[in-house]
């Protein structure tokens, strides 16, 4: 069935999109970054200043180019995943169904915007800082930058956040309700959705910070939940993930439809034959 096999190809782009932050990212930060990029992230958050920054990317272009270009990555892979997703989710569609669509959507797509909006205005900053010959001048380019960090910020961590926050906790609690996946799936789902609303009013507050309390959970728990959610849909056996009944309602009440998670076809069992005939001992009736 194509809807399955696209299902499962969502999949497989999701797995990877969780693996590249999980694991890709953070080993490329350690092992190629190194300790001057993380110092560099501790004088934004300790001294607010991006000087320190803007000159580590005017010497590293290519190594701050690549490292977003592999979250950039990462996002344009998930953003492929809610309209499949939900579609298998709520095959009656419906209110519900068109927000967690619309969160997932903007939510994965705000973050892969500000990421190639950053690929951009960073190395640009990074030039100008370099090539200012005045205190007064790169303090004015770095200013201008912080400016144009606090807005990737808002439009990703902020907006993005809780546009995502919205999508995991929607999806999950679907998930557990109609017992599509495991209920610790859902659990697991339910306090991503907690930590990525709480990263996003965290940013909220100061979005000039490179990191905030919640940050690094937020980000790993969300790279997990994709990998988790991937290997749920590639091992997909039934489209939808559940399908809709007819519920008879008496007094010729409108039908509803309700969701069930679909079940694996039975063998008809052959009916019991009844007796036509009156039983021993009773008078037969007259016509």
């Amino acid at each position: 069935m194509i809807e399955l096999a696209r299902l499962r190809l969502r999949g497989v782009y999701v797995i990877v999109a969780g693996a590249l932050l999980l694991l890709v990212g953070p080993a490329y930060q350690a092992l190629v970054l190194g300790f001057a990029y993380s110092a560099t992230a501790q004088a934004i958050d300790m001294q607010h200043t991006f000087g320190p920054y803007l000159l580590w990317i005017s010497q590293n272009v290519g190594n701050d180019r690549l490292f977003r270009l592999i979250d950039l990555l990462a996002f344009v892979l998930a953003v492929t995943l809610p309209g499949p997703l939900v579609k298998a989710l709520y095959p009656e569609k419906g209110q519900v169904a068109l927000l967690a669509r619309l969160a997932g959507w903007l939510g994965f797509g705000l973050y892969a915007l500000a990421l190639l909006v950053g690929v951009v205005t960073s190395a640009t900053a990074a030039s100008a800082y370099a090539a200012a010959t005045s205190a007064s001048a790169r303090a004015s380019v770095a200013s201008g930058f912080a400016a144009n960090y606090a807005f990737e910020t808002i439009l990703s961590r902020v907006i993005g956040g809780l546009l995502l926050a919205i999508f995991v906790g929607v999806i999950s609690t679907r998930l557990a309700r109609t017992g599509a996946a495991p209920r610790w799936m859902a659990f697991i789902g339910l306090v991503v959705a907690l930590v990525t609303f709480a990263n996003a009013v965290l940013f909220a507050l100061q979005p000039t910070r490179a990191s905030t309390l919640t940050s690094a959970l937020a980000a790993a728990g969300l790279a997990l939940w994709l990998g988790i959610i991937g290997v749920l849909l590639t091992r997909a056996r039934v489209w939808p993930l559940v399908e809709l009944i007819e519920v008879e309602i008496p007094d010729g009440a409108p039908t509803q439809q309700t969701p069930q998670t679909p079940q694996s076809p039975q063998s008809p069992q052959t009916p019991t034959a009844q007796p036509t005939g009156p039983r021993a001992g009773e008078p037969s009736q007259a016509q």
